[in-house]
């Protein structure tokens, strides 16, 4: 035990050096030849969660976390695990952790105010308000306490109180990212007033976010529920995208360009090109003065989408076929969305894998995708007018035209 122990000591130490000299891939390496020595060294675990946080890594770093914690919980490392846990929307766990915390550390203003951010976060409101102005003595200089008094103001209707929380967070803050986010907390409230209620899916994706709601077959455009799961067949597709393309003609939404973030979109991507006569283009080719369309099948988040705007080097105007219906707080939605859906299927989905799976070759693979597209193209083509096509341009043209585009 003694020579693994020793050994353990020595590739930490190692790890340690490397990482001070910026030869970070060979320092983590050695923490985990440390770990494979010694997996109750703590150091070693706090330093690879140190690494997996900074590489956005978030449920790896909460396993690290929670090793540490496991061997000898701190202050730190029981912090950074709730901040993670909140992070992955786990939300009963951050709580637990959290109030482990307040064992060490009792009445914690940071913990006091990350448990009124999970009462937020889980729909309550009124709790995490009351919780929030108890702090508002120690944190009032902090523009984040503000504006979370903000959003819970805006969720309970007091659009006065909500304004003005935003107004003293602005003041607080001269950060850039920080001011357009508040900005966009402001435009909020102004598509809000625009409702005595607010009576479909459509109308609170529009207030609360600022983007587009479709539907599809088996709506009428306005009246939009939330499905639990859609298998879309080609007739459907054809009528969410004839109702988005229609909101193009109308100028309510434009670009130059359009790219799909993945194979699965590309009969998609394809048919918004032909049928706006825009050009489709790899990330390498994009020119950044252009609005790039990028086009998504299904996301179970729309950070997945957020991911993928970070390398194309200029303006990107977002859509998603079908979107989970759960987005976490503050997360930025796509700009065009067909429907919420926990679960959604494209008609040549199934194909695509199975082509994947039996390592088909990528003319094949092309082949599949140029028939589906022909396909969409046909179902397009012969998709009769919808009777109420113009009011559904006209909810964003004439009544509701405050959409947070690019």
């Amino acid at each position: 035990m003694g020579d693994k122990t020793q050994q353990a000591d020595w590739h930490y130490q190692r790890g340690v050096v490397l990482e001070q000299s910026g030869r970070i891939a060979e320092a983590v390496e050695e923490y985990r030849q440390a770990l494979l020595e010694n997996p109750r060294l703590r150091t070693a675990h706090l330093a690879i969660a140190r690494y997996y946080t900074r590489n956005g890594l978030v449920a790896k770093a909460a396993d690290e976390w929670a090793a540490a914690i496991a061997i000898a919980p701190d202050y730190e490392a029981l912090a950074r695990l709730a901040t993670a846990q909140i992070e992955l929307k786990r939300y009963q766990e951050a709580r637990t952790t959290l109030q482990l915390s307040l064992r060490l550390v009792p009445d914690d203003p940071f913990i006091q105010y990350e448990l009124a951010y999970i009462e937020y976060a889980e729909g309550n409101h009124r709790t995490a308000l009351d919780q929030l102005i108890e702090l508002r003595p120690i944190y009032n200089d902090e523009w984040q306490l503000h504006h979370l008094m903000g959003n819970c103001q805006i969720k309970l209707g007091l659009y006065d109180a909500a304004q003005a929380s935003f107004g003293r967070a602005m003041m607080l803050t001269e950060n850039d990212d920080h001011l357009e986010e508040l900005q966009a907390s402001v435009a909020v409230i102004e598509r809000l007033r625009e409702f005595t209620t607010l009576a479909s899916r459509k109308d609170r994706a529009y207030a609360e976010h600022g983007v587009m709601y479709l539907g599809s077959e088996g709506d009428d455009g306005v009246q939009i529920d939330d499905r639990p799961a859609v298998v879309w067949s080609y007739s459907a597709l054809a009528t969410t995208l004839r109702r988005a393309l229609n909101l193009a003609a109308a100028d309510i939404w434009c670009c130059d360009t359009v790219m799909p973030i993945n194979r699965a979109a590309e009969p998609l991507a394809r048919l918004f090109a032909a049928q706006l006569d825009k050009p489709l283009r790899e990330p390498a080719a994009v020119d950044p003065n252009e609005v790039v369309l990028l086009v998504a099948g299904f996301l179970s988040e729309s950070a997945l989408l957020t991911t993928v705007q970070e390398h194309i080097p200029a303006t990107t105007l977002t859509f998603a076929l079908s979107l989970h219906p759960d987005p976490r707080p503050g997360d930025t939605l796509p700009d065009i969305i067909g429907l919420f859906a926990r679960q959604a299927t494209l008609p040549w989905e199934a194909e695509l894998s199975q082509l994947r799976q039996t390592g088909a070759a990528p003319r094949t693979i092309s082949a599949m995708l140029d028939t589906a597209t022909a396909r969409l193209e046909i179902a397009l083509a012969t998709l009769g007018a919808e009777p109420n096509a113009a009011a559904q341009v006209d909810y964003y043209r004439l009544l509701h035209r405050r959409l947070d585009l690019p």
